[in-house]
């Protein structure tokens, strides 16, 4: 049975206000281990950068200092976690984490995200679709979805599905708003 997350917003952090932008997100997983992610970002792409798709997107470091869309995911009775970036040119990120930003090390894919871009409602859906041998895992996932958004000014402005107290911080436990069963467990 897949494993779905329906659309919903994500919110800005207080503390970096943003400009006229709305995010939401939908999620799914297969029992095999493909994910496919979709990011819809809705707002005047003339105030937003936004780099352009690339015809051979590559594995990169650092795609969080600009633009780039996230997603964390921890199986139940773990404390490491995976993060996986997307950048909307297409180039991506995969980390495996042993705890609470430790022990941080590339994590395998079958095969890199594929990205599709479509128009939406005055801005544009970023899918992503990748495969991993971990997101076969039966178990109860808990995640968060989140996005790093840089204006054309340079100013940063962090969404996330909610956000914990304090600065920033996707890495942190309370920023996980979701659970999703094990394959066909209703939750």
């Amino acid at each position: 049975m897949n494993r779905v997350l329906r659309k919903s917003p994500l919110y800005c952090h207080p503390a970096t206000p943003a400009p006229d932008i709305m995010l939401a997100h939908y999620f799914h997983v297969t029992p095999e281990g493909r994910l496919t992610v979709s990011y819809v970002l809705r707002a005047d792409p003339a105030i937003l950068n936004l780099p352009d798709p690339v015809p051979n997107p590559q594995r990169r470091d650092g795609l969080w200092r600009t633009t780039c869309f996230e997603a964390f995911i921890r199986m139940e009775g773990e404390e490491g976690y995976r993060e996986l970036n997307f950048a909307p040119s297409g180039d991506w990120a995969a980390y495996r984490f042993t705890r609470y930003r430790e022990g941080m090390a590339h994590e395998e894919v079958s095969e890199p995200p594929a990205l599709v871009i479509e128009p939406y409602e005055s801005g544009h859906v970023y899918r992503y679709t990748l495969a991993a041998p971990w997101l076969a895992d039966p178990r109860r996932w808990h995640v968060a979805l989140t996005a790093v958004i840089e204006d054309h000014a340079g100013a940063i402005s962090y969404w996330s599905m909610q956000h914990p107290a304090g600065p920033p911080d996707f890495h942190h436990a309370d920023n996980y708003a979701r659970m999703l069963g094990a394959p066909g467990e209703q939750l």
